[in-house]
């Protein structure tokens, strides 16, 4: 009997954690003095790099209501010139195209998302983004997007 007791709150720990952990939040814009809405969910995954930037990497994904996403690297940097992979669930993958910033850091990539990928944030559990990155090759990010309601 004291076992069940004990294995619940772990049970329930861990189905917790499975759930995504969105933060929703706003900014006004400063030129247009526009409010700004944007949710952001960390990736399940790390991604391990060699020298300088070793000691696995987490990401977040950024989802901005202008239909734009940010897709940021805690270490690591993004190869310029290059498309993303984005598949949600076992469906077919999605190529985007991806500008770095206008202030030359590549450690984020900023994509479209479209009322297409905003449909199927909201239809599905797990977005898989395979991005390349400068001397690493390509690497496969992995999201919880459940409960997405933006």
């Amino acid at each position: 009997m004291k076992k069940n007791f004990i294995l619940f709150p772990i049970f329930l720990l861990v189905v917790l954690q499975a759930k995504a952990q969105w933060s929703y939040g706003s900014y006004t814009n400063s030129m247009t003095d526009k409010t700004e809405s944007y949710a952001v969910v960390k990736s399940l995954n790390k991604v391990n790099f060699s020298f300088p930037y070793e000691g696995g990497s987490t990401f977040k994904l950024i989802i901005f209501n202008n239909h734009q996403a940010q897709l940021i690297a805690s270490k690591g940097q993004f190869l310029y010139g290059d498309y993303l992979l984005l598949k949600f669930d076992n469906s077919k993958p999605i190529i985007r195209a991806y500008s770095l910033p206008s202030d030359g850091s590549a450690d984020k990539v900023i994509f479209v998302v479209g009322h297409r990928i905003i449909k199927e944030m909201r239809n599905h559990t797990i977005l898989r983004i395979e991005a390349p990155f400068y001397q690493e090759g390509r690497k496969i990010i992995e999201f919880n997007i459940s409960n997405y309601n933006y």
